[in-house]
């Protein structure tokens, strides 16, 4: 339950760190949590 707890106290508090990045600095967060997105046309 630790891992879950520590997880959600940083998704909780993600609004405010996204609300003081600079834009390259929000561009360099979002390439490092996402590796890649897949679409299915269908």
């Amino acid at each position: 339950m630790g891992l879950v707890s520590t997880a959600v106290g940083l998704l909780e508090s993600f609004y405010e760190l996204w609300n003081v990045l600079a834009p390259e600095e929000r561009r360099d967060l979002v390439r490092l949590l996402v590796e890649r997105i897949d679409v299915d046309p269908n």
